[in-house]
């Protein structure tokens, strides 16, 4: 296979088009683990938002005041947040 010079393009030579840096594929895998792993305490958090009586109720049956949800709650989502932004 020619390169763009018009001479064989070998193994050794470096490339001669523009490449991704390992720092911009680090960049990128962080970025998607902080988004993701925001999610999950988001959507936990939020979930219990929209079933509060239901997570209440499991909390007490286990022996954990039901008063603590809302910190629960606010952990979760604050906690969602942290992550996301770093």
């Amino acid at each position: 296979m020619l390169g763009s010079r018009g001479k064989r393009a070998s193994l050794t030579e470096p490339f001669e088009y523009n490449t991704i840096n390992s720092s911009t594929i680090t960049a990128a895998t962080q970025l998607s683990g902080r988004v993701l792993m925001s999610v999950i305490f988001l959507t936990a958090g939020v979930s219990k938002i929209g079933a509060y009586a239901g997570t209440q109720g499991y909390m007490e049956s286990m022996g954990v005041p039901g008063g603590m949800l809302p910190l629960v709650i606010a952990l979760e989502v604050g906690a969602g947040f942290a992550v996301l932004l770093g």
